[in-house]
């Protein structure tokens, strides 16, 4: 009897496979390329060829390039299909860690301690951000020039797609990529790794810890592999998404299972790295064990963020007339608490019609942004970095975050290198960065008080000269990124060891 060829049937996966193999003219000039009769070149063509069907399957499976995917059962026979491909594979690495952890055994029993000097923790940073502009990312993008910076050190930061591998950081190769659920932005979408592809970067790098940044398609990678091979998993906890969810789209059935699905991974870590007690505190309540709880703080860049920064120029380009200019760095987006912030902005200009409010960033949420803020005095920046964010924090008169979902909020520390007083609001992490009425304004989350905020430092300029000459001191004792990081990867040979009390009591990596 003739095979079935109906869609979904093995004979229409299998001419699909063949096609794209067929249409594939770098795969073909690769595999042509590795030309011999040696067993190298065997196994050089063997792990080519299947790494791409693995990665060809796994992208028929979930969709390639915002494409459908087609019927589930054409899905589940293309995931079988990969499974059964990098099976083989995780299996025998599987079996070689066990095998390395049973010497390792031996010569504990035997000897006291491993013979083999072996340094570092060797740990992979796993990241679903490193190229846009969030805090996330300037983490990420931080960690990797300290990794190329301290080889030694044993980490090294992965991500999926974007431009070339680099020194401290590891770029895999796309299988396929999915928009961010619920954001608005088609233009950010998330790569999918192939597992058998991060699984090789583990073995060949001797891994010990697979850290996840995100619990988006990276992190869940890193969650498979660590489970396949035996490795300690760890993941950190940078943002609240079942909030995020909740303010973009008002579904709460939709946050309620954002929710769920986020609590499900981080209950597979053995630790939970949280940026800020607020955050600790919040994974707490969402059922996480606080013993597993830590805190990964953030440094703060006292070179490249200063008062002296400040120019004229600099203040024309933020719009700045003869009143104080208030500056906003982060997301465009409704959870970033903007439509309050516009609320509260309109409020106060409206008795000091020259008021500027200065936008830095770019997002979804712009275009309701711009009709809130018709009339008043604005100027949208767009993203900015480096030297020219720098001059706009300090060309600035006041800064203010309005978010209430932040887990630490890095603008605000920033911010206080910059020398500018901040106003944030009571719920969220950011407020662990002000102490108010010294470094800068706490205030609760209505129009109203957030309005009187802005208007008390627009009109008193001794008063927010003193605040941000305190908050630069505040920073200034805060403690660099290289020791954030140090402190990190210290922390990895500890895993396994318990630590009596509540670590959120323990000394802290940032305020």
């Amino acid at each position: 009897a003739a095979a079935p060829s109906g869609p979904g049937s093995p004979a229409s996966l299998g001419a699909e496979v063949m096609a794209r193999i067929r249409a594939d003219r770098k795969l073909v000039r690769k595999y042509r390329r590795l030309a011999g009769p040696d067993a190298d070149t065997r196994h050089g063509r063997l792990s080519l060829v299947t790494n791409w069907l693995h990665s060809q399957l796994i992208a028929l499976a979930i969709g390639s390039g915002g494409e459908p995917a087609g019927t589930w059962g054409r899905r589940l026979e293309a995931l079988v299909g990969a499974a059964a491909i990098a099976a083989p594979r995780l299996l025998t690495a599987r079996y070689m860690e066990d095998e390395r952890r049973f010497a390792r055994a031996v010569e504990r029993s035997f000897f006291g301690g491993d013979l083999t000097a072996r340094g570092p923790v060797r740990a992979l940073m796993l990241t679903d951000t490193v190229d846009e502009l969030n805090g996330v990312a300037g983490t990420m993008r931080r960690l990797a020039d300290y990794a190329a910076r301290h080889p030694g050190r044993g980490i090294e930061v992965v991500a999926c797609g974007g431009g070339n591998s680099a020194p401290g950081l590891r770029r895999l190769s796309t299988v396929t990529d999915v928009e961010v659920p619920a954001y608005g932005d088609r233009a950010w979408r998330l790569g999918v790794p192939a597992l058998v592809e991060l699984a090789a970067l583990v073995e060949d790098r001797e891994v010990e810890v697979i850290h996840a940044a995100t619990p988006g398609p990276m992190g869940l990678a890193g969650l498979l592999v660590a489970r396949l091979l035996g490795r300690r998993f760890v993941a950190t906890h940078h943002t609240e998404l079942a909030r995020y969810v909740g303010e973009l789209t008002g579904d709460r059935l939709a946050a309620e299972l954002t929710g769920r699905a986020v609590r499900w991974f981080y209950g597979q870590a053995e630790r939970v790295y949280a940026p800020s007690r607020a955050a600790g505190r919040a994974l707490m309540d969402d059922g996480v064990d606080p013993r597993r709880i830590f805190i990964f703080g953030r440094g703060v860049d006292l070179e490249l963020f200063r008062p002296d920064r400040r120019s004229r120029l600099t203040r024309r380009r933020l719009g700045a007339g003869d009143g104080a200019v208030v500056l906003y760095v982060g997301r465009l987006s409704p959870e970033k608490g903007l439509p309050l912030l516009a609320e509260a902005f309109r409020l106060a200009s409206a008795s000091r019609p020259d008021l500027t409010l200065a936008l830095v960033g770019e997002g979804p949420g712009r275009p309701a942004l711009e009709r809130a803020l018709a009339g008043a005095r604005h100027r949208f920046l767009g993203p900015l970095t480096g030297e020219a964010l720098a001059a706009a924090y300090a060309s600035a008169d006041v800064f203010c975050l309005p978010s209430a979902t932040e887990t630490f909020g890095q603008v605000v520390q920033e911010a206080a290198a910059s020398g500018l007083p901040a106003v944030v609001l009571e719920r969220g992490a950011a407020r662990e960065s002000v102490e108010h009425g010294i470094t800068g304004l706490v205030v609760p989350g209505e129009p109203e008080a957030l309005a009187a905020a802005l208007g008390r430092l627009a009109d008193d300029r001794g008063l927010r000269r003193a605040l941000g000459a305190a908050a630069r001191r505040a920073a200034g004792a805060r403690r660099g990124w290289d020791e954030v990081f140090d402190e990190l990867i210290a922390g990895y040979a500890q895993l396994g060891r318990p630590r009596p009390g509540d670590p959120l009591t323990q000394r802290q990596p940032a305020a």
